[in-house]
């Protein structure tokens, strides 16, 4: 009975530990910055089109410690990001995406990992499931719209502590 005890211990120690060395660290930046303004454009649109282009940009910084290795010895973090869009602080959309891989590093991210511009555009444009609610692409949202978006990335295979990015859209 007192060496199952002992095994128990040194079972749960092993286990504590090895959560503890799985850490992971880092931050989600557009535009070099952790909040955001972008305006000025008559439609998402054109914010799509500037993140497209280089205009606007997306960045994912991330460092590990203790996370399992591939074969060619990097470590591997498996992260879920949470997009959540409010406009006049009423929330229109939150989304978590599917767990993607990621080495450490600093990661430049499309637009598209989020979702960001579909809600968007679904609200301006007065969009149901269908274009059939406005089939000719009338803005319905008032020009100086403003939309806040936070975005926040979460590593499920240890433990982290990633700083969120806020953006703010205003078409």
């Amino acid at each position: 009975m007192k060496k199952q005890a002992i095994l128990l211990i040194v079972f749960i120690m092993h286990f504590c530990f090895d959560l503890q060395a799985q850490q992971a660290v880092g931050n989600l930046l557009i535009n070099s910055s952790a909040k955001t303004k972008i305006e000025n454009r008559p439609s998402v649109v054109h914010h799509f089109a500037d993140f497209k282009t280089g205009k606007n940009n997306i960045v994912f910084n991330l460092e590990t410690n203790g996370f399992p290795k591939t074969a060619d010895g990097k470590e591997l973090a498996i992260v879920v990001f949470e997009t959540i869009v409010k406009v006049n602080g009423r929330i229109i959309s939150q989304v978590k995406s599917s767990p993607l891989p990621f080495f450490p590093g600093e990661m430049g991210m499309p637009v598209e990992a989020f979702d960001i511009i579909s809600p968007i555009f679904m609200h301006q444009y007065g969009l149901g499931k269908s274009t059939k609610d406005n089939p000719k692409l009338n803005p319905v949202a008032r020009k100086g719209t403003s939309y806040e978006v936070e975005v926040k990335a979460e590593v499920i295979n240890g433990d982290s502590r990633i700083a969120p990015v806020f953006l703010v859209i205003i078409i």
